[in-house]
C-alpha cells in the first residue's frame, strides 16, 4: 500500500497531527534562519562598532600620504585595529582589507596584509570601485547580497570609516562566516540528537492532544450522521460546540429536519399508492360491488389507522342510504343495511356532497353514528369523502379517526375516494354487462327447456343442486357464483338440436344420438365470445363426461374431468332421471337413489355422489 493510501485510511486526528508537526518543524526551521540572520547581523553591528573605535583610537593619521608610506603594519595603528577586529571572532571574520582615496577624488587603493606584516597594495578595479563609492554613507554595505536557507556560507561586507573633514575616504573589507545547521550538528551531535527527538515528541504528543480536541467533535458527529444514514438515529445532533462544528451540526439538524419531512411526505404518498393499488387489485378480483366496498374499507382503515370506515351508497327510490360495507377496528361492523333520510340531521344534507372534517360534538349535529351501528368514541374526528360518477353524487365514505388529519393525509384520503369512485363505477358496470349478458344466457337457456314441457325447469333445477353440492365442498362465494352460471348454461347448446329429436318417445337413431352429442360443444361456441364466461367453459363441454370414460365428447375420465362438469354431471342425471320423458316415466325416489348409489364410480365421481345423496338425506 503507498504512503499516499496510507494517509487517506488515516484518521482526522492523526493526520492533524502529522500536519502540526511538519508545521512545527518548518516553523522552527523558520525561526533557525530568523535567529541566523539576526545573530549574523548582530556580529556586523558589533564589528562595525569594533572598527569604529578601534580605527578612532589606532588611526590618528588618516591622510593620503601616510597610507601610501606604509610598508609594513608592524607596530602601526592598522595592526591594533586588526587585532581589535580579529579578537571578536576568529571563527567568523577574516580577511581584513583596507580601502582608501583622496577625498577629492581618484582611484581607490586596497591595502591587504601578508602574514609577516607585509602591506600589499593594488589598485581597485572597476566593479569593486563600484562597491565602494556605493558604500559611502551607509555605514555597512554588502558588495554580493545572498539569502540564507540555513546552510554554511561566506559573505562579505564593507564597512565606511570616513570621518567628516577627513581628506582621505577608507573603507574595511571584511568576510564573515555563517554556520549552517549542519555545522553546528556535527560541532554539537548528541545535544543536538537529544534536543531533535525531545523536541519532535513534545510535538507529536502536543499536536494530537490539539488534533483530538478538535476532531473529536467531528468524529462524534461523523458518528451521528452515520446512525442517521442507517436509519437508527431520531434524536437531532447533539454537539454543543459553538464554532463552526456546531454550526455545522445545526445546519445538518435542519437538513435532517426537512429531510425527515420529505421522507415522510414520500412514505405518505407511497403508503396512499400502495392502497390505490390495493383498489385496484380488488376492482380485478371482485365480482360484487359488496365485496369490492368490502375491500375498500379495509385498505382505508389500515391506512389511516382508523377507528371506523363507512361506505353509504345513495338509494333514491327508497330515500336514504345503503350501508354497503362497514368496518371497525375494536368490535364488529355495522350490521344495519340501509338508514332512511329522516334518521339522520338535515345539516348532513347540506354537507354531503363535500369533502369535510369536524369533530365529534359537529358530526353528531351532521351525522349520528349510533344510527349506523356503533357509538362514536369520544375523541373521534369524523371525515366525509363524498363518492361520484362524473357530477352525479354516489354515496359518501364516512371515516371515523381518534385524531385531525394532515394536508397530505387529506389529500391522500380524496385521491382514495376518487379511486373508490372509479371502481365502483367500473364494478357496477361489469355488473351491469355480465348481468345483461347473463340475463339473455339464461333467457336463452330457459327458452330451451321451454321448447318442450318434459324440460320446463331443468337447468334452474340442477343449477340448485349444484350449487348444494358447492356448499359441501365449502366452495368460496365466487366459485358457487360460477357453478351455478355453469349449471344454468350446460344445455345451452341444444338450442341447435331439433325439437323432434329432443321429444322423440322411441329410441334415437345413431344419426340422432350423434347430434345430441354435439350439442356440449355448440354450447361452448355460443358462449365463447363473452370474456368473463370463460371459466365455465370446460364445465359446459365436458359434463356428459363419465368417470368411467365412457362419455363424449372425448371420453376422459376420473379427475381428468374438470370439478364443475362433475358436479353438473351428479345434478343432471339425478334431475333427469326423476323428471318425466316422452319415452319413460320419471323413477320414484327410492329407485333414483339406488340408481345413483350404483352408478357411482361408473357415471359419477364417487365422493361428489356421496356429497349429493348427503344434501338429499338432509333436505
Amino acid at each position: 500500500m503507498s504512503f499516499r493510501s496510507r494517509f487517506l485510511r488515516m484518521s482526522i486526528a492523526w493526520k492533524l497531527t502529522f500536519f502540526f508537526t511538519v508545521s512545527s518543524l518548518v516553523v522552527a526551521y523558520g525561526m533557525f534562519l530568523v535567529l541566523g540572520g539576526m545573530v549574523t547581523q548582530r556580529m556586523m553591528d558589533l564589528t562595525a562598532n569594533f572598527t569604529y573605535a578601534a580605527a578612532e583610537s589606532f588611526l590618528p593619521d588618516r591622510s593620503v600620504g601616510y597610507l601610501d608610506g606604509l610598508e609594513t603594519v608592524r607596530g602601526t595603528g592598522l595592526e591594533q585595529v586588526s587585532n581589535v577586529i580579529g579578537r571578536i571572532s576568529t571563527k567568523s571574520i577574516r580577511g581584513l582589507t583596507l580601502y582608501y582615496r583622496n577625498a577629492t577624488g581618484g582611484e581607490w587603493k586596497e591595502v591587504r596584509f601578508g602574514k609577516s606584516g607585509t602591506v600589499y597594495r593594488e589598485a581597485v578595479d572597476g566593479a569593486m570601485s563600484g562597491h565602494l563609492e556605493r558604500t559611502l554613507g551607509k555605514r555597512i554595505y554588502f558588495p554580493h547580497p545572498s539569502r540564507y536557507f540555513g546552510q554554511s556560507d561566506t559573505f562579505p561586507i564593507i564597512i565606511d570609516l570616513a570621518r567628516p573633514g577627513d581628506g582621505v575616504l577608507i573603507e574595511v573589507g571584511l568576510r564573515i562566516d555563517r554556520f549552517g545547521i549542519m555545522n553546528i550538528a556535527r560541532e554539537n551531535l548528541a545535544d543536538f540528537l537529544a534536543f531533535i527527538l525531545a523536541s519532535l515528541v513534545f510535538t507529536i504528543v502536543i499536536g494530537h492532544l490539539f488534533a483530538m480536541s478538535f476532531s473529536k467533535p467531528i468524529q462524534r458527529l461523523a458518528k451521528e450522521a452515520r446512525d442517521f444514514a442507517a436509519g437508527t438515529r431520531e434524536t437531532p445532533f447533539s454537539i454543543p460546540s459553538r464554532d463552526e462544528i456546531g454550526s455545522l451540526a445545526g445546519t445538518l439538524n435542519t437538513m435532517k429536519t426537512r429531510l425527515d419531512a420529505r421522507v415522510s411526505e414520500v412514505e405518505e404518498k407511497i403508503r396512499a399508492m400502495e392502497a390505490m393499488n390495493g383498489i385496484d387489485r380488488a376492482v380485478l378480483s371482485s365480482i360484487s360491488r359488496k365485496r369490492l366496498m368490502n375491500k375498500v374499507v379495509e385498505i382505508v382503515s389500515d391506512f389511516l389507522n382508523a377507528k371506523k370506515v363507512t361506505v353509504m351508497l345513495r338509494n333514491t327510490e327508497m330515500t336514504g342510504f345503503d350501508i354497503i360495507a362497514s368496518v371497525t377496528r375494536n368490535g364488529p361492523a355495522d350490521e344495519r343495511v340501509f338508514i332512511e333520510d329522516a334518521e339522520l340531521n338535515s345539516t348532513f344534507f347540506l354537507r354531503i356532497q363535500d369533502f369535510f372534517e369536524t369533530d365529534r360534538g359537529e358530526a353528531e349535529r351532521v351525522f349520528i353514528d349510533e344510527k349506523a351501528g356503533s357509538p362514536m368514541p369520544a375523541d373521534a374526528t369524523v371525515i366525509n369523502a363524498p363518492l361520484f360518477k362524473g357530477k352525479d353524487y354516489l354515496g359518501s365514505m364516512i371515516i371515523v379517526t381518534g385524531k385531525r388529519l394532515s394536508s397530505d393525509e387529506k389529500n391522500s384520503v380524496r385521491m382514495l375516494a376518487d379511486q373508490a369512485s372509479v371502481a365502483l363505477r367500473n364494478v357496477e358496470e361489469f355488473e351491469e354487462n355480465e348481468s345483461t349478458s347473463l340475463g339473455i344466457l339464461v333467457a336463452l337457456t330457459r327458452a330451451i327447456d321451454a321448447k318442450s314441457r318434459w324440460t320446463a325447469g331443468h337447468s334452474q333445477r340442477v343449477a340448485g343442486f349444484s350449487v348444494r353440492i358447492g356448499i359441501r365442498l365449502m366452495m368460496e362465494e365466487k366459485e358457487l357464483e360460477e357453478l351455478r352460471i355453469s349449471a344454468l348454461l350446460h344445455d345451452i347448446g341444444k338450442i341447435g338440436v331439433p325439437e323432434y329429436i329432443l321429444d322423440k318417445p322411441g329410441r334415437l337413431t345413431t344419426e340422432e344420438f350423434e347430434k345430441i352429442k354435439r350439442h356440449p360443444r355448440m354450447g361452448v361456441d355460443i358462449i365463447e365470445d363473452i370474456p368473463s364466461l370463460a371459466r365455465i367453459q370446460p364445465a359446459v363441454l365436458y359434463h356428459h363426461e363419465r368417470w368411467d370414460g365412457s362419455g363424449y365428447p372425448e371420453g376422459i375420465a376420473g379427475e381428468s374431468i374438470p370439478l364443475f362438469s362433475r358436479i353438473i354431471t351428479v345434478s343432471d342425471v339425478y334431475d333427469a332421471i326423476t323428471s318425466e320423458r316422452p319415452y319413460r316415466s320419471g323413477m320414484d325416489e327410492a329407485t333414483a337413489l339406488a340408481f345413483m348409489k350404483e352408478n357411482a364410480g361408473k357415471i359419477f365421481d364417487p365422493r361428489l355422489a356421496r356429497l349429493f345423496l348427503e344434501t338429499l338425506e338432509e333436505a
